[in-house]
């Protein structure tokens, strides 16, 4: 018995010992490969890789190895020191290491003292080192996949770029930090990355000592690549004359790349210099910081190559010129992203200067801000002869006594197409950009926000060795302030938003000089808060291209306007045209009101050189010439102040627009509608045209359609026609005049104004007239439009339509034209409008189109209009400007998601003695989807509209509707009933169906609908009450319970319970609620919790919203919230039965489990190590048995031989 037992626990033991030791298998397999890799696994045995030089011999090597600096120099003959007692002490301590390595006991103590001793031991001989090392590295021995620093072989960072394979990337880790013994060089044709180890961010330092006055700490050679991650280059702790680092070759300084000092003093050569033409400095994510330099370029100094700045940042860094960055001999910067901040000069540029050597500096993004310098250019400075252009980007928060923001000089070119110069200070001029003597063109972008002590807060234009000259075609100069004093205290037209100087010229074309004041100082009076003149200035204010020039103000009243000032022996006579952009007229004005012919101004002021200009209009934001004329705009000055011109001033030339000097003809038509309830589409009626030609010429003769006599046309139009007179000579002014037009509103649109070349100018009138108000009341829509994110385009007009269930409204209403219930306009960012009078009670949707590539967010844009009260619809679109950072990389291709659907139920319901359930109701779905079409479920949509009819007690589903479309359903033909609506309008929620609800009740005592006596909208009219009965259903285990056992409540919105219900089966119906003044009423569904134990009582509360509108009756729309949240069907009660508690406790006794086959878990195919210990456990099964058995086998036989000797 005791052998049986010994065996089974021997068997035992084998198969847990088996188990055991199976586990370091799976647990080995799972292991990573070691951290530091190579392109090439090295197929060495141990054996082989000593015998060709073991680490610590590598090391000594290393350790002991002369480092050449940039110069030629060995780190001995810098360091003026001798390394042979060095050398002995390594030597013997590495042999007494390599001794103790025979005992395994002691491994780690002698690998302990072979680092120390490589160092520190001084007792062998330099020539006993030599005959023990291998060679030193070559190419061949140096791995160009991860090379580390420190490592293995000993060898320095200098030692790892020179073995490297030439035009190979070779990627060098640090993980530690390392002080250099000498300068480094990447010689040409190396291709060398160096980064930190893992996460951390190791420092490269220099050497403690000075080594060189004029030796540069890194020097990349002509035909090189370097690149720095993660890394940190700290500088040497004393000052030298060289460069940090020198770049002849391609650096890239990558992510997380720091180039700083730890010293306060001076440098005596700019941080980096990129020197020659194929020289590149690329900062994409690195930072260059804490530097200051005597001379040119604190962080930068570029000759003749390259800088590019995608990201990163250079920051706290001076110098003389260039506090940032400096460029000479045909250099190059391009900025597309990154920071330049916090950078000062002494003299100019405390962001970038540029040399006048013909350099380049390209900015299409990023950002220059918080700079300073003393002269010119507080973020850039040119001296001449080179070129800058500004695409994207920001400039901002920068100070200097001249163009705080952009300073361009002599010969220099410039350009803005894009991007914002914003929020500088100039202590003199120019507070955002400054043109000494260069030329310019502005063709887009932003200058606000500017200030100058002196004159130009945004632009000045100042003549040097050259006349300053600027274009602009496009862009926005807004919120800039000049107070007109210099440093000497000289008072100064001061131009708020432009400043031009005697001997400088200033183009513009399709600008609005809008909103500018002309401020008051202590010892004078602003004058000319749109535009001021000095007696030397030479002005154009034309009409083609030209000039809208109103709403400008000052705090003396003295010119709002246009101020010139009395001319005295000057000769030039200014012109001004009386016509603004697009054709209209201005109706000039002296500062009492009174009209004055401009024109005859402009003779006066030539006449009699003591004569002043001033001009006033009263023309605003709302006036129909304003608004088509800003249609045209593309230079906006608004909003600036200053001392003598507000928006401009100028000493030298200013033309706005262009002369057109050759005979040209326009056509004018007249158009006529007529709209509302209450018109007469037949009715004729009569107009009269006034038109005379510059200057004051009458019009005669026949022109097209029409007749005139000493400048005079008469004639009749009825709804829908039109008159044209053709070839009227260009520049025409006439008015339009319409008569025998009482009791309608008229709406008029180029009534008067100018003919222009080649154009079709249609002067339109509409007349409405609408029946008596409904007593039921009306209300307003406004659509309001909001573009934000850097890439959004402000001045982008989106498209909008206004979709009204009412089809037969057609007019104007407010700011819309309506026609057959739809109006389209169009709105930029900022902008809103208005339909006002609209009928209570009718249903809207609004659409945007044109808003590709933007991200939109819209509120309200289905619901409906209520009395007395303002639908307000919010749009904003969203789009980022591509590299700015905010955008994410592009997800991996995934499978398409399959796309979330949900359904639309509508169903009709007949009530009332009178009401006929025989009769077709036509019904209309629209979808906020227009894409949609096809046939989906009961419906078929056409661009996301279905058309059908229901009676009583039928209904249509459309199934699979894409989830999140919005939905407005209307119903139509329902003349005579009162009808009450739920959820005609929501949303398609995912999985489920929402169920738009329509009832329409028809008593017995008629008078609804058409029975109100032929007048439509007669105010003898009585609104026959709305009608709600609410209903809800219930399950209990998601079947329909027997009898009445469930109650329920109807609480008014103060908590007031109203009706209490049973069930009826599955339904619960309350009685119907009545409704004779229009608002909103609120009520709340819920069950009654119970006395049954077993039963789980649905707790939901529904919220139900009652909207009473009176477009002709009263009318009812039901909307439900469930919880909070919308719910677009019919409020469902659900319980269910608890759960009984027969489960077992944890006392009683587990379940017995059925054991698993033997087969359950047979190894999988190509599983060796299963397979491999499942045959050793079937090995050791059957030999336990076989020990068994023979166990058995023997007592038995012992047994039987007892037997047979007793």
């Amino acid at each position: 018995m005791k052998k049986r037992a010994i065996s089974f626990v021997l068997c035992l033991m084998m198969v847990v010992t088996l188990l055991g030791n199976g586990i370091p298998v799976y647990a080995a397999n799972e292991l990573e490969p070691p951290i530091i890799s190579t392109e090439e696994t090295s197929q060495e045995t141990p054996e082989e890789s000593e015998a060709e030089g073991s680490p610590a011999v590598e090391a000594s090597e290393a350790a002991h190895g002369e480092d050449t600096n940039a110069a030629g120099e060995t780190s001995s003959e810098v360091a003026g020191t001798s390394e042979t007692d060095e050398t002995t002490e390594a030597t013997d301590a590495e042999e007494t290491a390599w001794a103790e390595e025979e005992t395994e006991a002691k491994t780690s103590e002698a690998t302990d003292t072979e680092e120390s001793a490589t160092v520190n031991s001084p007792e062998t001989t330099e020539e006993a080192v030599a005959e023990e090392k291998p060679d030193v590295a070559t190419p061949a021995e140096v791995d160009n996949g991860l090379v580390t620093v420190p490592n293995e072989d000993g060898l320095t960072l200098q030692e790892i770029i020179n073995a490297a394979e030439d035009n190979t990337l070779t990627t060098i880790e640090i993980t530690e930090d390392i002080e250099l013994e000498s300068c480094l060089l990447i010689p040409a044709n190396k291709d060398i990355k160096i980064q930190s180890s893992d996460e951390e961010q190791y420092t490269i330092e220099a050497p403690g000592g000075l080594i060189a006055l004029f030796q540069n700490l890194i020097s990349v050679e002509e035909g090189a690549h370097l690149t720095f991650e993660n890394v940190r280059i700290l500088s040497s702790r004393q000052g030298t004359r060289g460069p940090v680092l020198l770049v002849n070759g391609e650096v890239t300084l990558g992510e997380d790349a720091i180039i700083t000092t730890n010293s306060n003093e001076k440098q005596f050569a700019s941080t980096v210099k990129v020197d020659g033409e194929d020289a590149i400095l690329t900062i994409a994510g690195g930072t260059i910081s804490d530097f200051s330099f005597t001379g040119s370029g604190g962080a930068v100094f570029v000759e003749n190559g390259t800088l590019n700045i995608t990201s990163g940042t250079i920051e706290n860094c001076s110098a003389h010129l260039g506090g940032a960055v400096a460029v000479e001999k045909q250099g190059t910067v391009i900025m597309s992203g990154g920071q330049i901040k916090e950078c000062k000069a002494d003299e100019s540029g405390g962001g970038i200067y540029l040399a006048p050597t013909g350099s380049t500096f390209d900015m299409s993004g990023g950002e220059i801000t918080s700079c300073d310098a003393w002269w010119a250019g507080g973020a850039i400075a040119d001296d001449g002869g080179n070129s800058v252009s500004i695409s994207g980007g920001h400039i901002s928060k920068n100070n200097s006594i001249n163009g705080a923001g952009v300073y361009v000089g002599n010969l220099s070119t410039f350009h803005m197409s894009d991007g914002a110069i914003v929020s500088n200070h100039s202590n003199a001029s120019g507070g955002g950009l400054h043109l000494m003597g260069a030329t310019g063109e502005m063709t887009g972008g932003t200058i606000s926000y500017n200030t100058a002590d002196s004159q130009g807060g945004g632009i000045v234009l100042f003549q040097d060795k050259a006349d300053g000259n600027l274009t602009i075609t496009a862009g926005t100069i807004s919120h800039n302030t000049a107070n007109g004093i210099d440093l000497g205290g000289v008072m100064h037209y001061a131009g708020g938003g432009i400043y031009v100087d005697e001997g400088c010229a200033l183009h513009l074309y399709n600008v609005a000089i809008a909103n500018n004041e002309a401020v008051n100082n202590p010892t004078r009076q602003g004058r000319g808060g749109g535009f001021a003149a000095c007696p030397t200035a030479k002005v154009e204010i034309h009409l083609n291209q030209g000039a809208i020039i109103y709403q400008n103000r000052d705090q003396s009243g003295f010119a709002d306007e246009v101020y010139v000032q009395e001319r005295g022996a000057n000769q030039n006579i200014p012109f001004i045209s009386q016509y603004y952009l697009g054709g209209g007229k201005y109706d000039w004005t002296d500062a009492k009101g009174n009209t004055i012919d401009v024109y005859q101004s402009v003779q006066t002021y030539r006449d009699d050189p003591n004569q002043n200009i001033t001009l006033f209009n009263d023309l605003t934001d709302k006036d129909p010439g304003v608004k088509d004329a800003l249609e045209e705009v593309k230079v906006h000055i608004a909003e600036n102040k200053g001392l003598y011109g507000g928006g401009i001033a100028t000493n030298g030339t200013v033309i706005i627009g262009t002369e057109t000097e050759e005979p040209a003809t326009g056509d004018l038509t007249v158009s006529k509608a007529v709209s509302g309830d209450g018109a007469d589409s037949n009715k004729p009626f009569s107009f009269t045209i006034s038109a005379t030609y510059k200057p004051f010429k009458a019009i005669n003769g026949t022109y097209g359609d029409m007749k005139f006599i000493d400048g005079v046309a008469n004639f009749t139009l009825k709804d829908k026609e039109s008159k044209t007179a053709s070839g009227l000579p260009a520049g025409t002014v006439y008015t339009v005049t319409e008569n025998d037009n009482d009791d309608y509103t008229v709406t008029k649109a180029n009534s008067e104004g100018t003919i222009q070349q080649d154009t079709t100018v249609t002067a339109s009138f509409e007349n409405r007239k609408e029946m008596p108000p409904c007593p039921c009341g009306e209300g307003e829509l406004t659509v309001a439009k909001t573009v934000t994110g850097s890439g959004g385009d402000l001045n982008k007009e989106f498209t909008f339509t206004v979709t009204l269930d009412k089809k037969n409204l057609s007019g104007q209403y407010g700011d819309m034209t309506f026609a057959n219930g739809v109006a389209t306009f169009t709105l930029k960012h900022g902008q809103s409008k208005t339909a006002k009078r609209l009928p209570a009670g009718a249903s809207y949707t609004v659409e945007e189109t044109g808003s590709d590539g933007y991200i939109v967010s819209k509120t309200n844009a289905a619901g409906t209009i209520q009395t007395g009260s303002t639908a307000t619809v919010a749009f904003e679109n969203y789009k980022e400007r591509p590299g700015n950072g905010t955008d994410a990389p592009p997800n991996p291709p995934v499978d398409p998601p399959t796309e979330k659907t949900g359904n639309l139920a509508v169903t009709k319901t007949v009530s009332g003695s009178r009401g006929d359930q025989n009769k077709e109701f036509t019904f209309t779905v629209t979808l906020d989807k227009k894409d949609l079409n096809g046939k989906y479920g009961d419906m078929n949509f056409t661009d996301g509209v279905a058309t059908f009819t229901l009676k009583h007690g039928q209904s249509k589903t459309a199934n699979g509707l894409p989830a999140g479309v919005s939905y407005t359903v209307e119903e139509s033909d329902n003349s005579g009933y009162t009808v009450t609506k739920t959820n005609a309008t929501g949303t398609v929620q995912t999985g489920s169906t929402a169920t738009a609800a329509f009832e329409n009740y028809k008593g017995s005592s008629g008078g609804s609908g058409g029975s109100g006596g032929g007048g439509g909208g007669s105010s003898s009219h009585t609104p026959q009450a709305a009608r709600v009965t609410l209903t809800a259903t219930k399950t209990m285990d998601g079947l329909i319970p027997t009898g009445s056992g469930f109650t329920f409540f109807l609480d008014d919105a103060n908590g007031q319970r109203l009706q209490v219900k049973n069930n009826q089966g599955g339904n619960i119906t309350f009685d119907t609620l009545t409704f004779d003044k229009t608002g909103t009423y609120v009520y709340y569904l819920t069950e009654q919790t119970g006395n049954d134990k077993n039963v789980n009582y649905d707790t939901s509360s529904y919220k139900v919203t009652v909207t009473v509108t009176c477009p002709y009756d009263y009318a009812a729309s039901v909307s439900y919230e469930k919880n909070g949240q919308a719910y677009n069907s019919v409020p469902a009660f659900a319980n269910t039965t608890k759960p009984s508690a027969s489960a077992p406790t944890p006392t009683q006794t587990p379940p017995v489990v059925a054991p698993a086959r033997p087969l359950d878990n047979v190894p999988k195919t190509e599983d060796s190590s299963n397979l491999a210990l499942w045959g050793i456990l079937a090995a050791a099964s059957l030999l336990s048995l076989t020990v068994l058995l023979a166990g058995t086998k023997t007592r038995k036989v012992r047994s039987q031989s007892k037997e047979h000797q007793s």
